[in-house]
């Protein structure tokens, strides 16, 4: 059995975000991308962050993507499906990607379309920063 490996989301200014957006380096974008779709009260402006990069070649920025959208979902309840759905069904192509794409369309589902449908479907709650597995 593989040991979990937590990593807190760094909460993050749109200033820091922007920058480490702009870095080029594969790492802090994917950080940076996190960051928004985690933390940002703004889930439209968290998510044109992620669909910036949604053509990005490195497999960690677009998991990042991935997760964001997920993110946004589980916390907002809200996604722009006709933006997100098309990125999300081209990324499942890649083998890498795919599994990562249909955990993030089974949020989509059921914090998004349900909710939207009428069940009474409690949002995700964010861990604080300082949230350590016990």
């Amino acid at each position: 059995m593989s040991e979990l490996n937590y990593a807190p989301v760094k909460r993050r200014t749109r200033d820091e975000i922007l920058s480490s957006l702009s870095s080029g380096k594969a790492q802090e974008i994917r950080d940076a991308l996190i960051s928004a779709a985690y933390w940002d009260d703004d889930w439209r402006w968290a998510q044109q962050q992620l669909v910036k990069f949604a053509e990005h070649e490195d497999d960690l920025v677009l998991w990042a993507v991935i997760a964001g959208v997920g993110f946004i979902a589980a916390f907002h309840g809200e996604i722009d499906k006709k933006t997100v759905l098309p990125i999300l069904n081209r990324l499942k192509e890649r083998a890498a990607l795919a599994g990562y794409v249909e955990e993030t369309l089974a949020e989509i589902d059921h914090f998004v379309t349900r909710r939207k449908k009428g069940d009474d479907i409690d949002l995700g709650e964010r861990l604080p920063e300082d949230w350590r597995p016990s």
